[in-house]
């Protein structure tokens, strides 16, 4: 395979990689404010009825719930970057400008290995 044909699909391969990044990044984002929204709401529950167990429970259980979405949201970061579009875009722009720069240089060699053959297929 050549360079610029394995240029040309990692193009869409990046472009999905991205777009699964930036959808799971809203998902976890989702489900973040969730969470939050469930704490808040365990918390009253709590502060409203501080002798009730099942109510230290259930925000206790809503908080690891936060920390744990929090703590997926974080890995995602650590892998993509804070700025998955902007990252993307960069490569996506590497991959097109490499390609340019290498369509001359390309040309120039295929027309020396025509020209070869060429004289290879002469007769003496």
């Amino acid at each position: 395979m050549s360079r610029s044909g394995s240029r040309t699909k990692a193009i869409p391969l990046t472009e999905r990689a991205r777009n699964d990044a930036l959808r799971e990044r809203k998902d976890l984002l989702d489900k973040l404010t969730d969470a939050q929204k469930k704490v808040r709401e365990a918390k009253d529950k709590r502060d409203a009825k501080p002798g009730d167990s099942s109510a230290q429970v259930d925000y206790d259980r809503a908080v690891d719930d936060m920390r744990n979405v929090e703590k997926a949201l974080e890995e995602l970061t650590k892998k993509y970057g804070p700025d998955i579009e902007k990252n993307a875009e960069k490569l996506i722009r590497q991959y097109r400008d490499g390609k340019a720069d290498h369509e001359k240089p390309l040309a120039e060699a295929r027309g020396r290995r025509d020209r070869c053959r060429q004289l290879d297929n002469l007769s003496y």
